[in-house]
């Protein structure tokens, strides 16, 4: 037998645990289990040893004693559970080296609880308690071009200091990292240097054409297992089993989604939806952006998607409306059970869908080309050339989809598709994949010490193919023709109104050769209005053709048109 591996994915609701072999070129997956997390008691060692204990049943072998791995077994783990990593982000400018600083903390798998900036237009005052309010584990400060004569960052931190930020989980100084200016640093480090733990990273935006993330993400690696999981519940045994082997659950699955994206060359979007916080991913153009919409989820963050939804927007998605209220109070107060009813089930689809929407709007406020950058133009240029600060993520752009999370994998693949492709809407061509067997996290944990093997397997085995989907964009009019359609193969042909949808049977391993002519105005892949010929690879969901709009017409234009469950 090959080197074992065991992995721990500790969320909000379950910890769920994986059994690997390492074989010669791949990992042989040998067993799953999960259990309650028990965050809530104040120590999620015991939701851990259950998980375990559970994994060693279904794997039929020992595997776990007295708190630790048998000896010669390999423990890995990441976590997302007791608030994942909260951090505050600072900069001088909020379009510039703030923006710069929020993607650095995401990218690194942190929560960002707040974003300050000098432009806010806020008092100092206000500033203050803006910091004293957040409550972070780490605070991210950055500010200055390294060629930067006037450096206003030391005015931040000056509010730092006044402002002694303190630790939730303690109440100890919280720790400062500083990725600005270098002019800036002895001024910093006599600011904070005696009142808080100071570290020094890169500079995030030493040029303004240029942002570097990369070391900030090792930095807060680092304090995040020396200053917040020795402190959080139950955390410190963890740590202790795990070593090194321990880290926000969003960065190891940014990992493996930033891996596969850039050995194929793919425009790449993942949505992982969680109990308390809502993950999007992206890989665009080589470059790897994460946000986490905090307090947007389906279980703890039940009732703050509702506020930030709006409930009329939530209950549109159920069938009976207003008789849905008692599931999703049920659901509020127990954050840890799983759906047993059909009203439970529904209602936490509908909550998916909206955290989705909200989630993947965030994200493409995030996802932009850099900000201040300062263009040299011709005369030629001034016509063609683009904005800075563009969004990346346009209709058009996206080669793959990915859904993670509990809502998904639980779900048949047609409810999975339906709730990822009415939450997420953009308008392209592409490859949709769910995460069924629930293993984003944990190979990308794997990935830290073995990536080649552990992305062979992740892309073998990892994801199921749900299919191909063709969702137009542009003019699109409810009950007016959208495309035409013709599948080559079979000769089937029909038509797509606005509104509506259509799907074409394909299984897996098949591929449809699909005509799409366009009404005028709308885009299928060729332009607004142009015919083109797309090769659709099918999957447990088939081939979408959909019409229905970016963003979704309104719900009762697509009840007309017989798309919507009554």
């Amino acid at each position: 037998m090959g080197q074992l591996h065991i992995t721990l994915d500790v969320g909000s609701t379950f910890t769920k645990a994986c059994l690997w072999e390492e074989a010669d070129d791949t990992f042989l997956l040998l067993g799953q289990a999960a259990a309650p997390t028990t965050v809530e008691e104040g120590d999620v060692f015991p939701g851990v040893e259950a998980a375990l204990r559970r994994l060693e049943a279904k794997a039929g072998q020992d595997l776990w004693r007295e708190g630790r791995p048998l000896p010669g077994i390999r423990l890995a783990a990441t976590s997302s559970a007791a608030g994942g990593l909260q951090m505050l982000v600072a900069g001088v400018v909020r379009s510039l080296t703030a923006e710069s600083a929020q993607r650095a903390a995401m990218g690194a798998g942190a929560v960002v609880t707040e974003v300050l900036a000098l432009d806010r237009q806020l008092s100092p005052a206000e500033l203050l308690e803006a910091v004293r309010q957040a409550r972070p584990d780490l605070i991210l400060l950055a500010g200055g071009t390294d060629d930067a004569q006037r450096i206003p960052v030391v005015r931040l931190a000056e509010i730092l200091r006044a402002a002694s930020p303190r630790s939730r989980l303690d109440g100890s100084p919280v720790p400062i990292i500083f990725a600005g200016s270098q002019a800036a640093r002895p001024y910093v480090q006599n600011i904070l240097g005696s009142h808080h733990p100071l570290y020094f990273a890169e500079n995030i935006r030493p040029r303004l054409e240029e942002e570097r993330r990369e070391t900030v993400r090792d930095v807060v690696h680092r304090l995040f297992l020396d200053h917040v999981m020795v402190k959080a519940p139950g955390y410190p045994r963890l740590l202790e089993t795990c070593g090194e082997e321990l880290e926000p659950t969003p960065r190891a699955a940014g990992r493996i989604l930033e891996m596969a994206a850039l050995r194929d060359g793919l425009q790449l979007l993942a949505a992982d939806v969680g109990g308390a916080t809502t993950d999007i991913f992206s890989v665009l153009d080589g470059t790897f952006f994460r946000s986490v919409s905090a307090h947007v989820g389906i279980t703890y963050s039940a009732l703050t998607t509702v506020e930030a939804a709006g409930l009329p927007q939530v209950l549109a998605w159920h069938p009976r409306g207003e008789e849905a209220m008692a599931a999703l109070y049920q659901r509020a107060v127990w954050p840890t059970t799983l759906a047993e009813t059909e009203e439970e089930a529904l209602v936490d689809e509908a909550l998916a869908r909206e955290a989705l929407r909200l989630a993947f709007a965030q994200h493409q406020e995030l996802v932009v080309g850099l900000k201040g950058i300062q263009q040299r133009r011709t005369f030629d240029h001034i016509f063609g050339q683009q904005r800075t600060g563009q969004h990346l993520l346009t209709p058009g752009k996206l080669d793959v989809l990915i859904a993670s999370g509990g809502i998904f994998s639980r779900r048949d693949p047609q409810k999975a598709w339906d709730i990822l492709l009415e939450g997420i809407r953009i308008g392209g061509v592409y490859r949709v994949y769910l995460d069924d067997r629930y293993l984003l996290s944990h190979a990308g944990l794997l990935a830290r010490r073995k990536p080649e093997k552990v992305l062979s397997f992740w892309l073998r085995e990892g994801l199921l193919p749900l299919g191909s989907a063709v969702v137009a964009w542009g003019a699109l009019q409810p009950g007016r023709l959208a495309f035409r359609y013709r599948v080559v193969e079979t000769g089937e042909t029909g038509s797509v109104e606005g509104g509506s949808r259509a799907v074409v049977a394909a299984g897996a391993g098949e591929v449809r050769t699909v005509e799409l002519m366009p009404a005028r105005g709308v885009d299928v892949g060729g332009g607004p209005g142009k015919p083109t010929v797309e090769k659709l690879r099918g999957g447990a969901a088939g081939i979408l053709l959909d019409g229905r709009g970016v963003p979704l017409l309104p719900r009762k234009e697509r009840l007309a048109a017989g798309r919507v469950r009554a």
